[in-house]
């Protein structure tokens, strides 16, 4: 058994090491193509620039495009090969060339159980961002916070959805039990809406409405399985959406990474980036979308001279819009 155990550590290993050994020798190939087949023209005029070919950016830039404006769509990283589709090795994923690699500082209250105290942030540095490195659950949020800006929100997430109900596996498990005994015992009601949605949802609050999205009603609360961003065991990331439809009037940049928003007169219209050690600059003339992300939206801002007064000065940075906060 103990011989069995080396072997398999052995095995899972070698693995490992040539598979990062694959990313990053492909990492290298595809910089090298970009580079030798891509063309980039300084001072060139498209409708919109976005910035960043994440979750928010690749979508925004392929819808605009379907409209028939010219998008020019910046990814500072490069493009993904093809077993990164396979959900299982999204742990070796993080913290290669992908990923920023993101370290929070040392934290005096949080973070007590990690090394130094400090958190690792992973953020996607290639086209489709984080939603390529992520762990795929998500849960949407509360249908109030939607309205809020976007009063339709939760009926265009509905339609465009494809998930998958769940009918065989139901939470039935003694755990589940223990949670929902604990639950009437603190005088909630429960209500058992499996069979009505097949679904294998628990919910602590009976929900009298056709739940298509459940955690889109305003009194809900419960727990199910995750929600997940795959397609036939797959990771269904949203860059792939920029290669469904070809489309001439959005151009993919990757491996350019944006520097500074060039504003006049309040007024973003344009972008400098770099590429292979070349400084470009594009023109925006209706706007400048910046999706680059929770970390490298602000960052790019205040590198532009928008942000904190003191805090520009402090890095020697020169202002040009003041803002105290910095919304992402």
């Amino acid at each position: 058994m103990f011989i069995f155990m080396k072997l398999l550590f052995v095995l899972v290993n070698t693995l490992t090491m040539l598979f990062l050994f694959y990313i990053h020798l492909d990492y290298i190939l595809d910089m090298y193509f970009q580079w030798f087949f891509k063309d980039v023209r300084d001072m060139q005029q498209y409708d919109y620039i976005i910035v960043g070919a994440g979750s928010a950016g690749a979508i925004l830039a392929t819808n605009l495009a379907e409209d028939k404006h010219s998008v020019l769509l910046l990814e500072a990283g490069g493009t993904a090969p093809f077993f990164l589709d396979i959900p299982l090795l999204t742990p070796i994923i993080q913290n290669t060339v992908y990923d920023w690699q993101y370290v929070t500082v040392p934290q005096e209250h949080a973070c007590k159980g990690l090394i130094n105290n400090q958190s690792r942030w992973p953020r996607g540095k290639i086209l489709g961002g984080t939603s390529r490195l992520n762990f795929m659950a998500y849960v949407l949020g509360h249908r109030l916070d939607y309205e809020k800006w976007f009063p339709d929100f939760a009926e265009l997430v509905a339609k465009n959805d494809e998930s998958i109900s769940i009918s065989d596996l139901r939470w039935t498990t003694d755990f589940a039990d223990v949670i929902l005994n604990a639950v009437k015992d603190l005088n909630h009601n429960i209500s058992n809406i499996n069979l009505q949605l097949d679904t294998g949802i628990y919910f602590l609050y009976k929900i009298s409405i056709t739940c298509y999205i459940c955690i889109f009603t305003i009194f809900v609360a419960g727990f199910t399985k995750a929600q997940l961003t795959m397609e036939n065991g797959r990771r269904w990331s949203t860059d792939k959406i920029l290669y469904q439809k070809p489309n001439h009037v959005l151009t993919i940049l990757t491996h350019a990474h944006a520097t500074k928003i060039l504003v006049n007169f309040n007024k973003a219209e344009g972008v400098e980036f770099v590429r292979f050690g070349n400084k470009y600059i594009a023109v925006a003339k209706k706007g400048v979308i910046l999706s680059a992300g929770a970390v490298e939206s602000p960052k790019l801002l205040m590198l532009s001279g928008i942000g904190p007064k003191k805090h520009l000065e402090d890095f020697g940075v020169s202002i040009c819009i003041k803002s105290s906060i910095i919304i992402n």
